[in-house]
C-alpha cells in the first residue's frame, strides 16, 4: 500500500468553489439526511450554481461490510474527518458541531483501506492523518466563527 495516497491532503472542493464565487457550497454525509435534504432545499433555491460534496461510503472501495454504510458516513462526521458545513455568499457555518469526537481510529479501523495504518511501521502516517483531520477541522470552525474569509 502506498501511504502517500493516504496522506496526500484532499482538495479542498468547497474553498475552491467559494473562491470562484459559487453562491452556495457545502459538504453533506447520507448519515445526516436533514442537513442534506435542508441543504438540497438552499441549493435549488439559488439563481447561480451550487455545489453539494456528499459522503456516501464505497463499501467495495473502502472495503467494508455494506450494513455499516451508515454506521460509517456517521462515524466520519463524529471523528471530524468530514465536517458538515455550508458557505452561502462566502458566510461560512457549521453545520453539525461535534462537541464530544469519537477518536478518528473509530472511522478508519472498520475500513480494509486504511489496514496498513495501524501497523507498527505505518504509527507516524496515523499520526500525520490525525493532524490533517485537526488542522481541516480548525480551519472549518475559525471560517464559521467569522474569522479571515468568513
Amino acid at each position: 500500500m502506498n501511504t502517500s495516497d493516504v496522506l496526500d491532503p484532499k482538495k479542498y472542493l468547497i474553498g475552491i468553489c467559494v473562491a470562484h464565487g459559487i453562491e452556495f457550497a457545502a459538504t453533506a454525509s447520507v448519515a445526516y439526511w436533514n442537513d442534506y435534504i435542508r441543504k438540497v432545499r438552499l441549493a435549488v433555491a439559488v439563481k447561480s450554481p451550487a455545489v453539494i460534496h456528499v459522503l456516501a461510503p464505497c463499501p467495495l472501495g473502502w472495503r467494508f461490510d455494506t450494513s455499516d454504510t451508515i454506521g460509517l458516513a456517521r462515524l466520519a462526521v463524529q471523528s471530524k474527518y468530514f465536517p458538515l458545513y455550508e458557505v452561502e455568499n462566502g458566510r461560512y457555518k457549521l453545520s453539525v458541531k461535534v462537541p464530544k469526537p469519537v477518536p478518528l481510529e473509530e472511522f478508519l479501523k472498520p475500513q480494509g483501506r486504511f489496514r496498513h495504518l495501524f501497523q507498527p511501521q505505518f504509527m507516524q502516517d496515523l499520526e500525520e492523518l490525525r493532524r490533517q483531520v485537526e488542522n481541516n477541522w480548525s480551519g472549518i470552525l475559525r471560517l464559521s466563527e467569522g474569522g479571515p474569509n468568513s
